[in-house]
């Protein structure tokens, strides 16, 4: 997997010693530290994590990410307008939801890269990859 390939970069002493750098938007504490533990572990650096909707909103629009893993919903309210901008500036997201049922998202977000909660490493590398578009 891409999303791999910079740790094994690392592991092997080449590639230069820039991380890809993550935002994370997760609004359970827990859950963002496994998220930025996850994401350090693939060998990235974390932008975060944000747990509420402005906190989030004011990162996205600052910018300095390349690529973002958001909660789909923060405190009650869900992020989609953080995910317009996301989609307006070209940066590749995951959505992470508890949600199974996407029939109340917008038509644009249903095929969205979305990972349901729990997931794993391996689950996080594959949907980073897919937002990527590799």
């Amino acid at each position: 997997m891409i999303w791999h390939k910079r740790r094994l970069e690392q592991a092997a002493g080449s590639g230069d010693e820039h991380d890809v750098r993550v935002l994370v938007v997760e609004d359970q504490q827990l859950i963002a530290l496994e998220i930025a533990s996850m994401l350090e572990e693939l060998g990235h650096a974390v932008v975060g994590p944000f747990g509420s909707l402005e906190a989030a909103d004011r990162a996205v629009r600052g910018g300095g990410f390349e690529l973002a893993v958001l909660d789909i919903n923060l405190e009650g309210a869900f992020i989609f307008p953080l995910v317009d901008t996301l989609r307006q500036r070209g940066v590749p997201y995951v959505l992470s939801s508890g949600y199974d049922d996407m029939s109340r998202f917008p038509e644009h977000l249903r095929h969205a890269p979305r990972i349901e909660k729990p997931y794993g490493l391996d689950t996080l590398a594959a949907a980073m990859d897919r937002a990527a578009g590799r």
